[in-house]
């Protein structure tokens, strides 16, 4: 059995399986082997660590690749080619309509348009906010 096995736990009822289960002291011709099993423990025990350090590092990786690939999707998206003034066509069919006494029908609640639409991206704030139109 190569040193970096671990141990087989051991059967029940045997005396490995007493000691480990009671109080019992190991008699001294049973400390070798219980000292040898602990050894082999500590030996598979580094190993799985470093195994499991390997799968932190690549679990990080993986996260930063998939940052990397939804930003790099997201630059490729038509939202980003679409005309300014296009944009600003849109913004201003989601203004709030006017009431029958001709005064806006306004709220300050930041969860409607204009205000929202400036909370969405810097560009799109820029334009919203560059857009008489909308005010």
């Amino acid at each position: 059995m190569d040193q970096s096995d671990p141990p087989a736990p051991p059967q029940a009822g045997t005396r490995h399986d007493t000691l480990l289960h009671s109080n019992e002291p190991p008699d001294s011709s049973e400390i070798p082997f219980i000292q040898s099993t602990s050894s082999r423990i500590d030996a598979r025990l580094a190993i799985l660590d470093e195994e499991i350090a390997r799968l932190k590092q690549l679990a990080a990786e993986r996260a930063v690749l998939v940052s990397y690939g939804a930003q790099s999707k997201a630059a490729l998206s038509p939202m980003r080619r679409m005309p300014t003034e296009l944009l600003i066509e849109i913004f201003v069919l989601t203004v709030p309509s006017f009431k029958s006494d001709g005064l806006w029908a306004c709220t300050h609640s930041m969860r409607v348009s204009p205000w929202v639409l400036t909370r969405v991206c810097s560009r799109w704030r820029a334009v919203a906010i560059s857009t008489p139109a909308l005010w």
